[in-house]
């Protein structure tokens, strides 16, 4: 392409560029004559393409050479990217395979894994011992009493001092069912405290090898000494208390706990374990 000018542009161009121009294609010249011979054929076909009496011709051709600089490398590098790269730079590039990058999956316990069980020796798989009721004790009141087995005669059940009785006939302590029956005098040696207790206290009864645990769940007042349905027996297992209403009256107070946990007596360390 040639780029025509006017007389009087021509002119002041020649004069400006009259210094400007030898000086940069000598350098220009320079830097063509180190390419390889078929890169400089290609330069001096795009010589005698292009006017060399403007420098932004000059600018144009600079802008092509770089252009074909930079595609012949990519070429080279796309084109010879493993075995010519090692025999050029000494390096074994395929000595060494890359490391397979595996993605860790997700451990899914119920896929072919054994589900661990846990055991504590301390469980009992026995939740009905079918043990008699030893001792009774009731931190909130410090209460500690041995209980004594008091059979069922002419129907009643006879009191003894000092002591907390069981009621013979009434379910045995266990984690299933039933209505444990323990009454005791209403004197400070026996039943009197109880009547402090407040729903959620707990009451610890001990068998010979098992220590029962039972919370507070209700308190009677005025009860009939006819009205023995509370010992009756019952669904869930429970503990029962009863005394009198007063050292002079004749209507009875109970208290009703609900079951809350089994232990075995040798895996419990506590004060209450003495006797």
């Amino acid at each position: 392409m040639n780029i025509l000018l006017t007389p009087n542009i021509k002119a002041n161009n020649e004069k400006s560029t009259s210094s400007l121009l030898p000086n940069k294609l000598i350098a220009f010249n320079r830097l063509v004559s180190t390419l390889p011979s078929a890169m400089r054929n290609l330069f001096d076909s795009f010589r005698t393409s292009f006017a060399w009496d403007n420098f932004r011709s000059l600018t144009i051709l600079t802008l092509w050479i770089f252009l074909f600089i930079l595609g012949t490398v990519q070429v080279i590098y796309f084109s010879s990217a493993l075995i010519p790269l090692r025999d050029w730079f000494n390096i074994d590039i395929l000595s060494t395979p890359a490391p397979t990058v595996r993605e860790e999956e997700p451990i899914n316990p119920s896929a072919g894994q054994p589900t661990p069980t846990i055991t504590y020796p301390c469980d009992t798989n026995n939740p009905e011992p079918n043990e008699e009721p030893e001792k009774l004790t009731i931190a909130k009141i410090d209460l500690d009493l041995d209980i004594k087995l008091v059979p069922l005669k002419d129907g009643t059940w006879e009191v003894h001092d000092y002591v907390a009785n069981y009621a013979q006939g009434t379910s045995l302590p266990n984690a299933i069912y039933g209505n444990t029956g323990l009454f005791g005098h209403d004197r400070p040696q026996a039943f009197a405290s109880i009547k402090k207790l407040s729903y959620g206290d707990e009451i610890i009864l001990f068998t010979k090898n098992f220590r029962f645990t039972y919370q507070v769940t209700e308190k009677l007042t005025q009860v009939d000494p006819k009205e023995v349905n509370v010992f009756y027996p019952t669904d869930k297992p429970q503990l029962t208390l009863i005394t009198c209403d007063g050292s002079l009256s004749k209507q009875r107070y109970v208290v009703k706990t609900v079951f809350i946990k089994l232990e075995k007596k040798t895996c419990v360390s506590d004060k209450t374990m003495s006797r």
